[in-house]
């Protein structure tokens, strides 16, 4: 195995060992391995994206540490941002999903500023669908608008299931789609299914803001693994140096390369899963919108 290759591997052997290990029989063990997955998730991409992204002359274990830290203070306001996100369901109000939505940029922004071997306060980001806006110090968080293709690819599948809702997009904090009926994915029927930062959801089954709920914590899985994409910063700035037509590419273009590898990873654990819930990301999903012990 090359040695560049090592921070790749750590990452995914620490994911899953966790989506294996979390089959507690209470709901408070459960929450505290929930709590721990977030904490953990946030430490091993900051603190691996540190050190891929160590300066000439910096001391490693500094920046791992550094990182690490940084990716801890992520993770915890990420899981506080998913608990907010679960009040869809249990205060019956989807504006819940803006608060959670809102929360949780700043934790993916602190865990990606981590991966990227910047200060946690360098530079933040909100996505809406298939648009991120970002604010970075460099440019006295002057407002840049990036377009992100894997979140694209979603937001036009889910696009085929039904029709866009303005209201419901508007009130909960992503584009939502409503389905006249189950919707279809990968041959199988859903009342809910989330992509990126967009989902379908079933119109009759739209006033079951548990289900509603559970479909964000999606949306919020997807953010969380933002910090990966940091890992690549250096061959692309120096693809970017080399690329003039690269470079303009990239003034409008935050490529999302987790996307793909996210839903690999979650059809993976899909197919593998002996019972739904065995699957971590709908586990995961299922706390936060029930707020109840899920059976695995």
């Amino acid at each position: 195995m090359r040695q560049k290759h090592l921070p790749q591997v750590i990452l995914l052997v620490f994911v899953f060992g966790t989506f294996h290990r979390t089959h507690a029989q209470t709901y408070q063990q459960q929450e505290r391995g929930i709590l721990l997955y977030n904490l953990g998730s946030g430490l091993v991409i900051g603190g691996v994206g540190a050190l891929i992204n160590k300066k000439k002359g910096q001391d490693p274990w500094k920046v791992f540490l550094k990182g690490a830290g940084q990716g801890v203070m992520g993770g915890a306001i990420n899981y506080s941002s998913k608990n907010i996100t679960g009040m869809i369901a249990s205060r019956e109000n989807y504006l819940y999903g803006w608060a959670g939505r809102l929360t949780q940029s700043v934790g993916t922004s602190i865990i990606e500023n981590a991966a990227a071997n910047r200060n946690f306060w360098e530079s933040y980001h909100f996505s809406y669908g298939p648009v991120r806006l970002e604010f970075d110090a460099r440019s006295h968080y002057k407002p840049s608008v990036l377009v992100k293709p894997g979140a694209l690819v979603g937001f036009v599948w889910l696009g085929t299931k039904g029709r866009f809702s303005a209201k419901y997009s508007l009130l909960s904090g992503a584009p939502v789609v409503l389905s006249d009926g189950p919707v279809r994915m990968f041959g199988s029927s859903f009342g809910g299914y989330a992509m990126g930062i967009v989902t379908a959801i079933d119109r009759s089954l739209i006033d079951d803001y548990a289900l509603f709920a559970h479909e964000f914590i999606h949306i919020h899985q997807y953010e969380d693994f933002v910090g990966v994409n940091s890992f690549f910063d250096k061959p692309l700035n120096t693809f970017s140096q080399r690329s003039a037509a690269f470079n303009t590419f990239s003034k409008y273009v935050y490529l999302d390369l987790h996307a793909p590898l996210l839903l690999l990873t979650y059809r993976q654990l899909y197919n593998r899963a002996g019972s739904y819930y065995e699957n971590w990301f709908e586990f995961e999903a299922e706390h936060f919108a029930t707020q109840k012990l899920v059976p695995r």
